[in-house]
C-alpha cells in the first residue's frame, strides 16, 4: 500500500468501483483506446516545431519534452504499474465516477487495487 494517498481519497475511489477485472482485460481495453490515438504525421511534427520556434516558446517546450521522457502508451503504463504491485493478495477493479460527472467536467476513471473491499492504491486513466 502506498502512503501517499489520504484515507478520504481512497474511500472516494472505493465508492466508484465498477467491476473486478483481470490485468489482461484492463490491458486489452487500454490497447483498444490507444489505437484511437491519432499520431501526428512527420509533416505535422515539422510544422509544430516551426510554429513553436517562431513563437519563441520552443526552448520551454523542448525542455518539457526532454524532462518528461519517452512517450509510452496507456496500456504499457498500466502494465508497468501492475508489475510493481502485488496482485496475489489484491484484486484489480475498474473505477469510474459515472453519472453526470463527465458532463459536469469532474469525471475520473482508472484502475484500483482492492484488498478486503478497500482501495489501497489506484492508477488514474482519464480525468476531465
Amino acid at each position: 500500500m502506498t502512503d501517499e494517498f489520504s484515507d478520504e481519497r481512497l474511500n472516494e475511489i472505493t465508492a466508484w468501483l465498477q467491476r473486478r477485472v483481470t490485468p489482461e482485460e484492463a490491458s486489452v481495453r487500454l490497447m483498444e483506446d490507444d489505437r484511437n490515438v491519432i499520431v501526428p504525421t512527420m509533416l505535422q511534427r515539422i510544422m509544430e516545431g516551426v510554429l513553436l520556434f517562431c513563437s519563441g516558446i520552443f526552448i520551454v517546450l523542448l525542455i518539457r519534452r526532454i524532462v518528461s521522457g519517452p512517450s509510452i502508451s496507456s496500456a504499457q503504463s498500466l502494465r508497468q504499474w501492475l508489475a510493481e504491485r502485488d496482485l496475489s493478495t489484491n484484486e484489480l477493479w475498474e473505477y469510474d465516477t459515472a453519472g453526470d460527472s463527465w458532463e459536469n467536467l469532474h469525471g475520473e476513471c482508472g484502475y484500483a487495487l482492492v484488498r478486503d473491499g478497500r482501495v489501497i492504491d489506484f492508477w488514474m486513466y482519464a480525468i476531465n
